[in-house]
């Protein structure tokens, strides 16, 4: 939310300085009014003018709405009109712990939301802050008049809200989307905490999990990250334990290929470049500790 927030404050301070506005995009959205009712409450009137702008941003990249801003989509421009007071006076009681309970109960899940008041001269604003969420938010009910619709995906695409499962070709798009994510977060976290992977390539990475007997790696045929389930030897004469012990030992620096080509390294080890160790030597070792045919 920090980011969002850090962004939002740029944003305003180049409309307020030098009349800049950034085009609408997935990560923002600009809104000049609100549809309201005298017979709903406050965070009632918020979801149905809001709710899905909220859950598509959130099942994207997060994102911000901008309320006060009009745009003359003909000419390309925008213009810090402001708000209604009738609008202001609606946005001004609203209790977002009322519309994290309303909206929980759509899509069961939270969002972070932020709402905060800005001035440009006289004028008053509003912007909204919506959180990327970690999971895919799917609802459970409809919400008519939000325009929510069980069951229905929506998402950000070309700086506006789509419905990702409309279509076959929408619902790939979205899945490939969100696996590409997925990949890129994987290679963030690991290529922070070893860097030398990038040396390597990340998709030629496998990542042993030997507590839940998985491995992890780059599925070149579908192109995203995946686990599989393997057989670990956790023995104290398993080859897993003999390579770890020979690693915690010095042992072993980087294991690599005749060529010294690194295939792994452990973090945390202090490496001599001189000190690498073949595929082959590693063979011979396990082999002096074990049993197995190789």
């Amino acid at each position: 939310m920090n980011l969002l927030k850090s962004k939002v404050e740029r944003i305003i301070k180049n409309i307020k300085d030098n009349g800049d506005f950034p085009n609408e995009n997935n990560h923002l959205d600009y809104k000049v009014t609100m549809n309201l009712s005298d017979s709903k409450k406050p965070h009632e009137v918020f979801l149905m003018n809001f709710a899905k702008d909220i859950i598509s941003f959130a099942n994207s990249d997060g994102g911000i709405v901008l309320l006060g801003i009009k745009e003359n989509k003909s000419l390309g421009i925008y213009e810090d009109s402001g708000l209604d007071p009738s609008v202001i006076e609606t946005l001004d009681k609203i209790d977002l712990n009322d519309v994290s309970q309303a909206i929980e109960k759509i899509i069961k899940t939270t969002i972070m939301l932020d709402l905060q008041k800005f001035k440009i001269s006289t004028r008053t604003f509003y912007y909204i802050l919506i959180e990327k969420s970690n999971q895919v938010i799917i609802p459970i009910l409809d919400a008519k008049d939000c325009k929510i619709y069980k069951g229905n995906i929506y998402y950000r695409m070309s700086g506006k809200n789509e419905q990702a499962n409309k279509s076959t070709t929408d619902f790939n798009r979205f899945l490939q989307l969100k696996a590409n994510e997925k990949s890129k977060e994987f290679m963030e976290i690991w290529s922070k905490l070893m860097p030398e992977m990038f040396e390597i390539n990340p998709r030629e990475v496998l990542i042993l999990n030997p507590l839940q007997n998985k491995v992890y790696g780059f599925n070149g045929k579908d192109n995203i990250l995946s686990k599989t389930d393997v057989e670990i030897d956790k023995n104290d004469d398993g080859v897993f334990n003999i390579i770890l012990n020979a690693i915690s030992a010095g042992e072993i620096g980087k294991i690599t290929t005749n060529e010294g080509k690194p295939l792994y390294k452990i973090v945390g080890e202090i490496v001599n470049d001189k000190d690498r160790v073949s595929l082959s030597n590693i063979e011979k070792a396990v082999k002096k500790e074990t049993h197995y045919k190789f």
